[in-house]
């Protein structure tokens, strides 16, 4: 049995429980209205307990869709892992793009994909009450149903979005560089899933790792404090991080398109994707967006030919 939800998700939805069979069978009566109810899907390979530690790479192949998602929606299931997401910071780039598409995003049907521990929704549901937050981690999910009570989470992955139906979205925010914990099979199938459910002019904002950025490939350092404490985290962490980076590294790639890259989040236990700007707007115009701009992570618009090794991230705006 699945879990489901009505397509009308906007006003206050509820959650029934009926056999998939049932389902089918009510879509195929004559004149049933397309997809009554949607199931929620479930992320593919999650453990019912909880991993304490980081996912296990010798027998991963990354050039199978979805094993390197795999490796990074474990660690988002590690113990401890949700304190570092505990912020109400928003970024400068956030902060420009959402002052600037206010009256677009303002009393819209909003979601938040990747929503964490809920950094940015809490934000637009200032704006709007039609807001939905997913996320394909459990204990993500379970925080912000805890804590925004008010608010509607689900766990969803953003490769399965039939929970929603086509056109039931206003806005779609993916920031955190959430996209970048895909594979590259599996992040193309998340954009066409974004665009299906957004509505005609509907806008999708996110953030993704920057290939240009100089220290994109940079190793473990230790970084030095007169606090005994803190140098002592550090040695901790340096420590940590030179032994999973000497483990994950050889699962690196470099393509054409884009790259996957063990970088220094989470002590180097990730793999990330990276992608210049002009081969993103290549990418989103191949499942049917329009890239309207490319902000900096301090929050400057880029412009063709502008220099944006500084940045590690940039922050797209784009139309269905």
């Amino acid at each position: 049995m699945r879990r489901h939800v009505t397509s009308e998700m906007w006003s206050r939805p509820t959650v029934t429980v009926e056999p998939s069979a049932e389902l089918a069978a009510a879509e195929s009566a004559p004149g049933a209205v397309a997809r009554p109810t949607v199931p929620i899907a479930e992320p593919a390979g999650l453990a019912a307990s909880t991993p304490t530690q980081p996912a296990t790479t010798s027998t991963v192949d990354l050039h199978a869709p979805g094993r390197m998602t795999t490796i990074n929606q474990r660690n988002y299931e590690r113990q401890g892992l949700l304190s570092e997401y505990l912020t109400n910071t928003l970024t400068p780039a956030e902060v420009m793009i959402f002052v600037k598409y206010r009256d677009q995003i303002a009393n819209k049907r909003l979601m938040d994909i990747g929503c964490g521990a809920g950094r940015i929704t809490r934000y637009l549901s200032e704006w709007s009450p039609n807001v939905v937050g997913i996320d394909f981690s459990r204990q993500m999910v379970d925080y912000c149903k805890s804590h925004f009570t008010h608010l509607q989470f689900f766990l969803c992955d953003v490769r399965e979005l039939t929970p929603f139906a086509d056109g039931s979205v206003d806005v779609a925010v993916f920031t955190f560089n959430g996209i970048d914990t895909l594979s590259h099979e599996s992040r193309l199938v998340a954009l066409a899933g974004v665009r299906r459910i957004l509505s005609p002019g509907g806008l999708f904002i996110f953030s993704t790792h920057n290939r240009r950025f100089r220290g994109a490939h940079d190793g473990p350092t230790l970084g030095f404090s007169l606090n005994p404490g803190t140098l002592l985290r550090n040695v901790v962490s340096y420590g940590l991080s030179t032994v999973n980076h000497a483990r994950m590294k050889r699962l690196e790639r470099s393509e054409a398109e884009y790259a996957i890259v063990n970088d220094d989040a989470h002590d180097f236990t990730m793999l990330h994707y990276y992608i210049d700007r002009e081969t993103q707007g290549r990418q989103l115009a191949s499942v049917g967006f329009q890239l309207l701009e490319v902000y900096g992570q301090r929050g400057e618009v880029l412009g063709p030919g502008s220099d944006d090794s500084q940045s590690s991230e940039l922050y797209y705006v784009a139309r269905k």
